[in-house]
């Protein structure tokens, strides 16, 4: 813990813009970084999108449940000595290990780098970018130096994965398994993932977690709680999986058309995005309670994104292309 104790004295010294500064890396970047994988998909590479989305999904509950498994308490829970910076109260949610905010920001950031590996400038921007928002989060008080390394390795290691799995759909899109057989090895892999996140989800809630309390008989971490983020990734995952599948067999969405519609593709379904994410379902689902409005809030969202909104903008860019003719 001396690590954490030299950059809290850091901290403490420090005028307060410098903690503005690592909210904004750890949490305001990093809740933008979902643009990038959303606009790669509907705009510029459909395949390179995909394998985006699934990184960030598979990563981030891949993530949750490495966490609730390890179920390892918060820095200043281990030790009295550290406390957490007030402006990161709100988004240190969970256990510690390893960090949710540094999976979300390698698994964009580093498949970037990875996709536009030529680009040398781009690559040290985004491996920059990686080191500054694991930093933030030692600097915030939040995670460990050992949370966010291990994060890193982790968000890494499901980006080399699904590299793997997505070549595998991608060169058997319309084959089947066998002669005679019917189940197209996307359908299957879906399946298969379905299943797997069901299984996973068991476990979870079905696990035993650690119960401690402090000084004053206060839980330290309440199990319900330390699962809300499981829901969160959970509802991804099975998002995507079931949107990406929809949209593989009966929308197939192309980017070759012109730039002025990938242009209004782009425009409009980023503003319908953010619509949905931060008024529509945190308004619809705000009764419903931590879990089962979490995980109905991000399947939605991965969904329009994979499935919904490609299958409007067809629609409609159909329609204009026909009245252009």
């Amino acid at each position: 813990m001396d690590y954490l104790l030299f950059l809290q004295n850091l901290r403490e010294a420090c005028p307060s813009f410098i903690n503005g500064f690592f909210i904004f890396i750890s949490e305001g970047l990093v809740s933008l970084l979902i643009v990038i994988p959303v606009l790669v998909y509907w705009c510029f590479d459909k395949k390179i999108g995909l394998w985006f989305l699934f990184n960030y999904s598979a990563g981030y509950f891949t993530n949750q449940c490495v966490k609730n498994t390890a179920c390892v308490y918060r820095p200043w829970i281990r030790d009295s000595r550290l406390h957490l910076a007030k402006e990161a109260v709100s988004s240190a949610t969970g256990y510690s290990f390893p960090s949710g905010h540094t999976a979300l920001g390698t698994l964009v950031l580093e498949s970037l780098a990875v996709w536009k590996r030529k680009n040398k400038l781009l690559v040290i921007i985004c491996a920059i970018g990686i080191f500054l928002i694991a930093f933030a989060r030692n600097w915030l008080g939040a995670h460990s130096q050992y949370d966010v390394i291990v994060s890193v390795l982790l968000a890494s290691l499901v980006i080399i994965i699904n590299i793997f799995i997505v070549h595998a759909i991608d060169g058997r899109c319309d084959n089947k398994l066998g002669k005679g057989q019917k189940i197209s090895l996307d359908f299957l892999l879906v399946m298969l993932g379905l299943i797997l996140l069901t299984a996973l989800m068991f476990y979870l809630n079905l696990k035993n977690y650690p119960i401690d309390y402090d000084l004053e008989g206060k839980i330290l971490a309440d199990p319900y709680d330390m699962l809300t983020d499981c829901y969160s990734g959970a509802g991804m995952l099975g998002g995507f999986l079931i949107g990406f599948l929809l949209e593989r067999h009966f929308v197939k969405f192309k980017i070759d058309v012109s730039k002025k519609l990938l242009l209004l593709r782009g425009l409009v379904g980023i503003v319908i995005l953010l619509l949905l994410y931060l008024v529509i379902l945190p308004f619809i689902f705000q009764g419903l309670g931590e879990h089962l409005g979490h995980i109905l809030k991000y399947f939605i969202v991965f969904f329009f994104i994979t499935f919904l909104y490609p299958y409007f903008f067809v629609l409609v860019e159909k329609k204009i292309s026909e009245k252009v003719e």
